[in-house]
Order: C-alpha cells, then structure tokens, then sequence
C-alpha cells in the first residue's frame, strides 16, 4: 500500500517493469533496452510537461503511412564504420545496398527473407525485389565471409580492449517449414554435401528438416564465429570441426574453451588436451566412476558457495572440489535447483501414479525417462519404486562441471564462467526457419553493452555444412554456400 505521491510512482514504475518483463518473455524480437529502463523511460513521459491545446482536432487525423528511421540511422552508420558498406566490392552498389536493409532489419525484427521485404516496405518505405534480393545473397561467398569474421574479431578485441581469453561454444537446432531432406547423392549417385536433415530436434520438430547452428562468442557475449552441420549431427561431434577452423582466425592456445556437457566426450577431451587448450565442460555427474559418484555425495571437503548472487544471499550453498586423471571436477549444491529438481520429480511421480491407476497394460510402460521409478517385477503388479525415488532424490541440487589446464583459476571463478554460458544462450536463434533454402540462414540481434554488438549478431552470412569427420567444401563461386567459423 503506498502512502504518498512518492511510494505511488515507485509502485507504478515496479509494474511497468513487469509487464514489459511479461512482454519481452512473450515476444521473439530481442530489445534494445531492458524492462528497468523501459520503465524508466515511461516514468519519464508521465512526469514530461504537455501543453494545453494541441491545436490540432485528432478526430480529424487520420494515419496515411508510418516509417521507422532511428534505427538505421544509428546502426547503420555503425555498420558503414565497420567497414561493411562495399561488403560485396565497390562495384555492386545496388547488391551492397540490399545486403544492408536486411541486416537492419534483422536486428529489428528477424523474419524470413519474404517477410524481411515486405516490413521493409510497409514499415519503411523502402522497396525490394525479392528475386533480387536472393541474388544478392549469392554474392556472399568465401572470400567475404572471411572478411566478414575478420573484422568481427577485430571489433570484438576493439570492445574488449585486448585480446579474447575465452571463448563459449554451444550448438542448437533450426527447424525449417519443410520435411523434405538434402540428397545424400547426386543424379549421377555421387555422394555429396546435405545440409537439411531430419534429427534429434531441441525445439521438438523431430518432423521438420533442419540443420544445426554451433555458435562461438566471447565472454560479453560478442559473436567470433558461427558453423552449420547437416541436421542429423550429433553436437558432441561439432567441436573438433569447429576449432580447426577457428584456428586458421585466432591464436586458440591463448583461450580457454567453455561449453556444456554435450561436448564431454573422451575424444573431445583428449583432442582439447593434445591442443594444450583449457577447458571448461558440464559434467555428467551419473555417468562418472563409482568412487567419483561417492566422493560427490559425501559430505567430505563441501565449502560454502553464496550461489550466482550477491554474498548476502539468504540461502547459501556449497561446493566442493575433486581430482580427477589431471582435472578438476567442481561440484556445486544449490538450494533453488534442489526444490526445482524436487518440484519436477514429484509432478512425474503424480503423473506415473495417475497413469498406473488408468492403463490396463501398465507392463508396456517404458522404464526410460521418469519411467526409471517403476518396479517391473515378473510377476505381480506395476509399482512406484520408493528406494529409487529416494536414491534419485540424493541428486537434488546437485551440479558438475570439470575444468582441465586453468590453474589460475579458482574454484568459485571456473564456476562463475560456466555460468556464463546460460546467460549466452540467449544468443541463440530459438526461431523456426520459414525458407527452405538453408543457403539464406542468418543469425539474429542479441541486446546487451557495446555498440557494434547487434551488428555482429544481425550480419546475414550464407553457409554450407560443415564436415564432422572428412574434408570439406569451399567453393568461391557466386552461388556457392561455403561454411565458416
């Protein structure tokens, strides 16, 4: 309850960060600003004088056209002064011009190349042929692409104010709006490159084509590089392909690689080992040797751990460091994901219980998933397993990360960059790919400090697969679609 003019304002200035919070979670477009400053700025305009008469009747008024300026007037005097204004040779005015508005308007609001042209003309006034605008896409092939990357990096090192310590690596899934796959084989039955493939989706399109995107950025979340595999990739199998790119662009010995346990195979770590590479990696506590799974339980060697926030938070955690073949493997326990880890397993136990008390076939369960509670004896009734609902919950909380090389850094430092990765996910395009053509695939605008950092999420770059095993294809020719990191 407020009790004066003062307490009032607060109180409208907490709501309107709410709904602008309720409002940003709801929409694909990513914001320049945050809900705070939202609510700032509409604190400004109630508090801003307004004059007694317009002197205009609205009823009157009508709307003939509305044109959004502001954003390509300061973005794209960013893009100009990065150098991006004869991307494609000073000799394709028109094709350089093209390329331009659509990466503007991709920071504003990605869309399909279709959709892209038509906002462009509604919402700006400005005028696209869409074939063209095809076209012009053809024109980004090798030699651009690697100019393009080239001054990223540079821009990204400008930012920063020196040199890229550490890099995160993370991969998601496109979906496009078609179930028809690349051929694996030519009309002459020659193998070759295929992009669009069906695969484990993580946006649940098992259905569709897709590809998947593996995306490389710095620790403000600047982007350095991107890959493209078919589809059917398995992310663990993305990393070496990547770095040997990567490499050719950067001194890699110098950077400490973050990403999370989808990338912790024995292969992986051992390739970053004979690098001489630091590494950071989300561990799969379940999956790890029994005296490892002992130790972690244990309440031996915890220490305390205030969590991702401030030192006075009221719930504290812990962590606790473990030896393991030349590593470290860190644990950490937290109280919020201990009741959340809790919260999910009694829905799925509420869920398995309704289900068991329906079927009349409760033998066919499956005993994956939360299915793992289930007693199956060989004679007798389908059962809640209570002594695996109990071992399960000793897990509660529980979190591990292993991190090989970094000897400089402490425990509580490797944690805080490992969690630093979630908040870059937020870099990654969650959004469902309406062409078919994978050639046309661009990144999105991410918000965030640094000026030049929309332009280097929004730059739209063509791509072709890049090979997880075996050479691969980087034709120069308009029309080609090479893959870059």
């Amino acid at each position: 309850m407020a009790h004066n003019d003062s307490e009032i304002e607060d109180i409208k200035r907490l709501a309107g960060r709410l709904m602008e919070q309720l409002r940003i979670d709801r929409s694909p477009q990513m914001e320049l600003f945050t809900p705070t400053e939202y609510a700032d700025l509409q604190a400004l305009v109630r508090r801003a004088p307004r004059p007694d008469k317009l002197g205009v009747d609205l009823a009157e008024c009508r709307e003939e056209a509305r044109v959004s300026l502001g954003l390509r007037d300061v973005m794209g005097t960013m893009y100009d002064q990065l150098g991006w204004g004869a991307l494609l040779g000073a000799a394709r005015k028109s094709a350089n011009r093209i390329v331009k508005e659509l990466v503007m308007a991709r920071i504003a609001q990605p869309e399909s190349k279709r959709a892209t042209v038509e906002a462009l003309e509604n919402q700006a006034g400005i005028t696209l042929n869409l074939d063209v605008v095809y076209r012009s896409m053809d024109y980004i092939n090798t030699p651009v692409i690697d100019g393009i990357c080239k001054t990223s990096h540079a821009a990204a090192e400008k930012l920063l104010g020196g040199p890229v310590t550490v890099l995160f690596y993370d991969c998601t899934t496109l979906a496009f709006d078609t179930e028809r796959e690349d051929p694996a084989e030519d009309a002459d039955g020659v193998e070759q490159d295929h992009l669009l493939a069906k695969g484990f989706s993580k946006d649940g399109k098992h259905h569709r084509a897709q590809v998947m995107l593996a995306l490389i950025v710095t620790s403000d979340g600047l982007p350095v590089g991107y890959e493209l595999f078919p589809g059917n990739t398995w992310e663990g199998h993305t990393l070496e392909a990547a770095l040997k790119a990567l490499e050719g662009r950067f001194d890699v010995a110098r950077v400490t690689f973050v990403a999370d346990a989808a990338m912790l195979s024995k292969d992986n770590q051992q390739m970053l080992q004979n690098k001489g590479l630091p590494y950071i990696l989300g561990y799969r506590m379940k999956s790890a040797p029994a005296a490892v799974k002992a130790n972690i339980l244990s309440p031996e060697g915890r220490q305390p751990w205030a969590g991702h926030g401030s030192e006075e938070a009221t719930e504290k955690g812990w962590y606790k460091v473990i030896d393991q073949e030349g590593a470290r493997v860190i644990v950490t326990w937290s109280p919020t994901r201990a009741r959340n880890d809790a919260h999910k397993r009694d829905k799925a136990i509420e869920k398995l219980h309704k289900k068991l008390k329906r079927s009349r076939k409760p033998g066919s369960f499956s005993s994956r998933g939360y299915g793992r509670f289930l007693a199956f004896p060989d004679s007798g009734d389908v059962t809640l397993d209570d002594a695996k609902i109990k071992a399960a919950a000793q897990w509660d909380g529980l979190h591990a990360i292993v991190v090989h090389g970094a000897d400089e850094l402490e425990a509580q430092d490797v944690i805080a960059r490992y969690h630093q990765l979630w908040g870059d996910r937020s870099l990654l395009p969650h959004q469902q790919a309406r062409s078919e053509n994978p050639a046309h695939l661009s990144l999105v605008a991410a918000s965030g400090p640094g000026p030049y950092r929309h332009l280097l999420h929004g730059l739209l770059l063509p791509a072709a697969p890049a090979q997880a095993s075996g050479p691969a294809r980087t034709p120069d020719e308009p029309g080609s679609y090479p893959q870059r990191v």
